[in-house]
């Protein structure tokens, strides 16, 4: 989630497209294992909601990432509202593994 939080930021704008696509293809993959995987066998639990939202999430920001000009209207406006959203969900792991 942070390697995508980074990725769609203004921070590395100029970052060469190799490692665009790369850390696309990595947010992406990993967005689609929390919906298709984790978030499926889990749906009923409040980690399987988690998970379905942080990789709807990260799948949007992976689109993100790699710059693709067809993208819908509504996700190009969208984009500062998701990014937020991925942000919460990261900090929402983070805090939960630190009180482990």
């Amino acid at each position: 989630m942070i390697i995508g939080l980074i990725f769609a930021s203004p921070l590395l704008n100029r970052a060469p497209r190799v490692l665009n696509l790369a850390a696309a293809a990595i947010v992406g993959a990993a967005g689609c294992w929390n919906v298709l995987w984790y978030a499926v066998r889990n749906i009923p639990d409040k980690w399987g909601w988690l998970a379905l939202i942080s990789g709807i999430l990260m799948v949007i920001t992976a689109a993100y990432i790699a710059r693709s000009t067809r993208l819908p209207g509504f996700l190009t406006a969208a984009k500062i509202p998701v990014l937020i959203g991925l942000l919460a969900c990261a900090f929402y792991y983070a805090q939960t593994i630190y009180h482990l």
